[in-house]
């Protein structure tokens, strides 16, 4: 597949899928528990692993590897998230490196930092309940935008009606619900 700005970009969830499926091999050494704490061969291996999938022109090679590496800090913060909450080590993580990766996760200095990250979330109190901000579901914002997913037809959306699919949910008795009060109140003042 060709990667071009104005065609099949990293707004797309196939090639978001593609980042996602590029990090989960070729571990070199330790499970990085981040983007940042993987060394450089490790993220070159990662991105070459992508090149497989995909193609670009060579003039947009520093924009590929800029976005890559945006989607790919994403992406790799929520794989580790779910392996680490997993019961049993996942098929792309063998023996010594899910171990190793599990230990570092319940070290005391680990512990630490995930716990203060945890209060941030909470504003700093720890009995504050963490809200969710939006109603996003998996499909990512650009394929909301052009229409993408349960009804490929779809026009592109207005800004009203992604607030809307963003910003609520309806159940099965088509009651609508709000993230937030305030969200309400934005979407009927919207001209």
């Amino acid at each position: 597949m060709i990667l071009e700005p104005t065609g099949l970009w990293f707004m797309d969830d196939c090639v978001i899928r593609g980042v996602t499926k590029s990090t989960k091999t070729n571990f070199v050494g330790p499970i990085p528990t981040s983007w940042t704490q993987a060394s450089h061969a490790q993220r070159e291996a990662w991105f070459n692993n992508f090149r497989l999938s995909f193609a670009w022109s060579p003039s947009q090679e520093q924009n590929v590897r800029i976005r890559y590496n945006d989607v790919g800090t994403r992406r790799y913060r929520d794989v580790i998230w779910k392996v680490v909450r997993r019961p049993k080590e996942p098929d792309h993580m063998k023996g010594d490196k899910y171990e190793g990766l599990i230990k570092h996760t319940k070290s005391e200095v680990f512990q630490k930092k995930s716990k203060q990250a945890s209060l941030n979330k909470r504003g700093g109190k720890e009995d504050a309940v963490n809200e969710p901000t939006h109603y996003a579901g998996s499909r990512s914002f650009w394929n909301r935008m052009l229409g993408r997913g349960k009804k490929k037809s779809q026009p592109i959306a207005t800004v009203p009606e992604l607030f809307l699919d963003t910003h609520s949910r309806v159940d099965h008795k088509g009651v609508r619900t709000w993230t937030k009060p305030k969200d309400k109140q934005l979407y009927v003042s919207f001209p």
